[in-house]
């Protein structure tokens, strides 16, 4: 597979008070079973009726939290490293600068599902890509 990216905004062409960190390593993972949940969890809000958007999204971590990650996912109810500014849940930026910003030392890229009144956006850029969104 090819690796693209998922963020066309100015960040990329502009100097930034965080600059890009340099990509050492590129991999992907699929866990199938956590796939297969996300598949049925969006089928089911599309059953629903409900209203619902797809996002890819960064999230910024320490590399010793890599297999718990990849092989259970996030756990909102950890406790946070840098607070709970806008509430309970896990922290992402469709902004990969935004997540670097923390000082983490690896990026993982979420595919999301945003369903009315369970996410919450802050901080929009003037291309309309959230800083923080909180699921």
């Amino acid at each position: 597979q090819r690796a693209v990216s998922l963020y066309s905004g100015e960040a990329f062409n502009t100097k930034s008070r965080h600059p890009i960190k340099k990509i050492k390593q590129l991999g992907i993972v699929v866990n199938h079973r956590l796939a297969k949940i996300y598949e049925d969890t969006k089928v089911l809000y599309e059953n629903d009726g409900r209203d619902m958007e797809e996002v890819y999204a960064y999230h910024a971590t320490n590399k010793e939290n890599i297999p718990s990650i990849i092989e259970t996912n996030l756990d909102p109810h950890r406790p946070p490293k840098h607070g709970r500014r806008y509430g309970f849940g896990c922290y992402f930026s469709e902004n990969p600068n935004f997540s670097f910003k923390y000082g983490q030392d690896c990026m993982f890229i979420f595919k999301l599902i945003l369903v009315d009144g369970m996410y919450t956006k802050v901080q929009p850029d003037q291309a309309g890509f959230c800083q923080i969104l909180v699921l």
